[in-house]
């Protein structure tokens, strides 16, 4: 009973993970594709932590 709790818990967090990914990524292909950003290296940056802070 507790390892199938476990691996339904363990799925739960890696779709989790997944998805917040997913939307970091597109928030960086909006941001390198947007005309009016003025400081794009900074936003992609600051993104990028967002990223580094769950391998870290």
């Amino acid at each position: 009973m507790n390892k199938t709790l476990y691996g339904v818990a363990s799925m739960i967090g890696l779709m989790l993970l997944t998805y917040h990914l997913y939307v970091i990524a597109d928030d960086v292909r909006v941001v390198v594709q947007d005309p009016n950003q003025a400081n794009k290296p900074q936003e992609v940056f600051k993104l990028a932590v967002d990223v580094t802070r769950y391998f870290g």
